[in-house]
């Protein structure tokens, strides 16, 4: 790998992954050091799933990882984390991008999105939400008491090797885990950074934005991450969105079944997997981004009513995009469609 550094100050770190027309920019939540991370298999793995047929650039955020650290007022509020970001797409030649934002990356995304929609294609985030903490108005948030005793806790305990902080992000963490994020911690953030990045993040309301953003947004969310009203409320809001929410509880999305959020990235983002190559002129080219959802999951043998749960639609709606797979791939049942798929190499 290559670490590259935009040319002016504050220089940002940035690296990129294949040679492909298309690019996918990840936007990291709290945390992150590219060197590191790279060495770490579950995240090396995770990039590595999202670059077979695209480009795939990772950056680390001002004042974090190998970035430069300026430990000013205006480092971590998100008009400077929104400026940055389009910092490193300039340095990529000012290009149109998909982005992949995840937990406060994924607040980031959108207010790019909001303030630059000519240079956002699509868009998907995980684990994200509209605010972080709760209000009498948006009572999906944490605890505001809470949230201030854990800010606590961070000052004290940051890159210590805290039992606490460990249980708190990675749930059921065994010590060779426990000691890795101590050290991903560490590299990525001063224990007075991470309370000021973070107290930045609970400031954050992006609420007036999400009206205001057109661009196709997928929301992802682990069913156990928190309040699922989080992603919820985005896709009621932001006006060209949809939902899906996966298995598992990791609010960091290179653990737990990070395979499941790589293939939702993926089939999003309609390209193909390195099972197979979706030409224009296959049927299954036809198939409208959420056909291929509901196809997959019926292929991973959830009933109608289950892929309804799962993509929260109707079952009447199921139904429908059914008949209309059966349609365009010219079959007449669902084990027809599936087999069809599979032959092709798309399942």
């Amino acid at each position: 790998m290559t670490i590259r550094y935009t040319p002016l100050s504050p220089h940002l770190a940035y690296e990129v992954h294949g040679d492909a027309k298309s690019t996918l920019v990840v936007v990291p939540g709290w945390v992150s050091h590219l060197t590191f991370d790279w060495e770490t298999p579950e995240i090396r793995q995770f990039h590595e799933r999202l670059s077979t047929a695209r480009r795939v650039v990772r950056y680390d955020k001002r004042g974090t990882g190998m970035s430069e650290r300026q430990p000013d007022a205006d480092t971590y509020n998100l008009a400077t984390r929104v400026n940055d970001l389009a910092t490193v797409i300039d340095a990529l030649g000012g290009l149109q991008v998909d982005l992949f934002g995840w937990s406060e990356g994924g607040q980031i995304a959108l207010a790019f999105a909001a303030r630059f929609p000519e240079r956002v294609s699509r868009l998907v985030v995980f684990g994200t939400y509209a605010r972080m903490t709760r209000s009498d108005d948006y009572p999906w948030g944490s605890d505001p008491e809470r949230s201030a005793a854990l800010q606590t806790l961070i000052r004290a305990e940051w890159g210590t090797g805290s039992r606490i902080l460990t249980n708190i992000f990675l749930p059921e963490a065994d010590e060779a885990r426990a000691s890795w994020f101590t050290k991903w911690q560490r590299l990525s953030l001063t224990p007075e950074a991470a309370v000021a990045s973070r107290e930045a993040n609970i400031s954050s309301d992006i609420r007036p934005l999400l009206p205001t953003i057109r661009t196709p947004t997928r929301v992802l969310h682990r069913i156990h991450d928190g309040n699922v009203g989080n992603a919820e409320y985005l896709v009621a809001e932001l006006p060209n969105a949809s939902l899906e929410v996966l298995n598992g509880e990791h609010h960091i999305p290179f653990f737990g079944d990070a395979a499941s959020v790589t293939g939702a990235i993926n089939r999003f983002l309609e390209i193909p997997t390195p099972l197979g190559e979706l030409t224009t002129s296959s049927p299954m080219a036809r198939l409208s981004s959420r056909e291929v959802d509901v196809l997959r999951l019926v292929s991973e043998g959830l009933s109608n009513q289950a892929v309804a749960d799962r993509l929260f639609l109707s079952q009447k709606t199921v139904n429908r995009h059914l008949v209309n797979i059966y349609t365009k791939l010219g079959v007449n049942t669902r084990g027809a469609a599936i087999a069809y798929a599979f032959r092709q190499g798309y399942m």
